[in-house]
């Protein structure tokens, strides 16, 4: 009989813990709370209008990205700002007199460890004086801003997921002004998701991994500068890896880039605060040829063309199987 009883209180328990994760008679799952508000209704919709946005690691994508009154906002890679102080603190000055109204952000590490806490530590004052926010990619960087009471805009990358709008809501609750829709999810997931204060990354070559073990370490011997290296798997795909060696650590990225142009309609009735192009090794060329894209595109609806090479695109049609 006691048996019993601890039986039946245990399941009494579990259903009350899991009730408010059960789908509601209408087939809809509830709203996460927090503190009694449905933190993620908080974030305005950006309805009739969905800005693009570019990330950046080279100065020449630099130049031909600040140059355009139809990118509302620049990630430089903080790698760029240590190689070429002197040059991007010019170029920034300059592009914020043509155009004030593009913010230009910091790209913080992909891993933060000791070095990178190290660095910056020494240059975080001066940063916040360039730069408008600050895009993140691991909890070390959010807990490193907020500790050091950074006063700008913190955006969250897509690897910091928000699969389901508890981690959306959590995020919102900790104080993320955006955040990226999750690189996983098709389109329906997306929508019942609700990118509303989300940016979706539309155009790059994707990371498929990111490594603390080096690439060229393991298989040669590391020559402290950086560049990239390149990975063919067994179908002769040829993928790129870019050694960081300030940080140590590899990106390995996908052998073709996403190209999302033809899915305008699915894309513009997400409603997002923000579509991203994330350009890594682009010429300046290239760059241009992928703004005039997406700018043709979404801007200004024009006809729907896609590159002649090769390019794929991602989960946004069909998902994680």
């Amino acid at each position: 009989s006691l048996n019993d009883l601890r039986r039946r209180g245990l399941d009494a328990l579990k259903y009350a813990v899991l009730k408010s994760f059960r789908r509601a008679e209408s087939g809809e799952y509830p709203d996460p709370v927090y503190d009694g508000a449905p933190l993620f209704q908080t974030v305005q919709k950006n309805i009739g209008k969905t800005p693009l946005f570019a990330s950046v690691e080279t100065l020449d994508q630099f130049r031909a990205v600040s140059g355009r009154t139809g990118v509302e906002r620049i990630y430089v890679e903080d790698g760029l700002i240590m190689d070429h102080p002197g040059e991007m603190a010019r170029r920034m000055a300059q592009n914020r007199k043509r155009n004030p109204g593009q913010k230009i952000y910091i790209s913080m590490p992909r891993i933060f460890r000791t070095e990178a806490v190290r660095i910056y530590e020494k240059h975080i004052a001066e940063w916040e004086e360039m730069f408008d926010g600050a895009l993140i990619r691991n909890l070390e960087s959010y807990e490193f801003l907020r500790s050091a009471n950074f006063s700008g805009p913190i955006v969250a990358d897509a690897n910091l997921y928000q699969w389901n709008r508890w981690a959306k809501a959590f995020w919102a609750k900790n104080g993320i002004a955006s955040s990226t829709a999750p690189l996983e999810l098709n389109y329906s997931e997306l929508k019942s998701l609700g990118t509303a204060g989300m940016e979706l990354v539309v155009y790059g070559y994707l990371p498929v991994m990111v490594s603390a073990g080096c690439v060229r370490k393991n298989t040669g011997k590391c020559t402290h500068t950086g560049g990239y290296e390149m990975l063919e798997d067994r179908y002769h795909k040829r993928f790129a890896v870019k050694c960081d060696c300030r940080y140590c650590c590899n990106v390995i990225y996908n052998f073709a880039p996403l190209v999302l142009a033809d899915q305008r309609g699915a894309i513009m009735d997400l409603e997002c605060a923000g579509l991203r192009m994330q350009f890594t090794a682009e010429t300046y060329e290239e760059t241009e040829n992928i703004l005039d894209l997406y700018e043709d595109v979404f801007m200004r609806g024009g006809r729907i063309r896609m590159p002649e090479t090769e390019y794929t695109r991602g989960h946004f049609r069909r998902g994680v199987t």
